[in-house]
C-alpha cells in the first residue's frame, strides 16, 4: 500500500491531468492532488481510480495495484499518441509479467526469482 500511495499514485494523477489537458485544451485545472478529477474524467476511469483506493486485504492491494498499472498504460498511450511519444510496449508487458510473477511467489520466498 506504501508504495502505491507514495511512488504510483502521484506519477497516474499527472498523467490523468494531461490527459484531461488535452480533452479540454488546457482550460481547467484538475486541483491539488487531484481533487476535481471526477469532475472532468469519464465515469469508466473515474471508476477504476477509484477502486485504487483499497483496504489493507492483500488481494485488494493486488487488484490496486493493476488497476494502476491499466489506468496509466491507457492514458500514457493516449497522451503520447497525441503528442507524439513511442509508448514503451514491451518494458510494460515485462513490468506486468514480473508483478504478476512477485505476486504468484510463496509466501515464504526467499528471493523474486526461484531455481
Amino acid at each position: 500500500m506504501r508504495l502505491i500511495d507514495i511512488v504510483l499514485r502521484e506519477p497516474l494523477i499527472q498523467m490523468l491531468e494531461w490527459y484531461i489537458g488535452i480533452k479540454t485544451d488546457y482550460k481547467y485545472s484538475i486541483g491539488k492532488g487531484g481533487r476535481r478529477l471526477k469532475k472532468f474524467l469519464e465515469p469508466e476511469i473515474w471508476n477504476d481510480f477509484e477502486k485504487t483506493y483499497t483496504d489493507a486485504n492483500y488481494d485488494n492491494i493486488w487488484n490496486s495495484l493493476f488497476l494502476f498499472h491499466d489506468l496509466f498504460k491507457k492514458t500514457a498511450e493516449y497522451v503520447g499518441q497525441v503528442y507524439g511519444f513511442h509508448f514503451p510496449e514491451e518494458e510494460c508487458k515485462r513490468a506486468l509479467k514480473f508483478l504478476k510473477h512477485v505476486k504468484e511467489l510463496p509466501q515464504d520466498a526467499k528471493s523474486i526469482f526461484l531455481g
